[in-house]
Order: C-alpha cells, then sequence, then structure tokens
C-alpha cells in the first residue's frame, strides 16, 4: 500500500526512479485503469 505517492512529471513519471518499486508501480497503474498481469512484471 502506497501512503506517500513520490513526485511525478507533467507526463505522470517518476522525477526520482530510485522512488519505484511494486507498491508505487502497483498504485500507477490503478490511477490508469491497469491491471498488471505476470506479463508486466516480466518486462
Amino acid at each position: 500500500m502506497v501512503t506517500d505517492m513520490p513526485e511525478l512529471d507533467a507526463e505522470g513519471y517518476l522525477i526520482e526512479p530510485a522512488d519505484w518499486n511494486e507498491d508505487i508501480a502497483r498504485a500507477l497503474a490503478q490511477g490508469e485503469n491497469i491491471q498488471l498481469t505476470d506479463d508486466h512484471w516480466d518486462a
């Protein structure tokens, strides 16, 4: 669960790539109405 979303740029990308983790990925995907699958995680 993400309690504090990291800063994003105007296009919705993380400003600081080091902020990425699986919880952030899930939160960003949910915001875009994308359900992540095993294929997403393999990439």
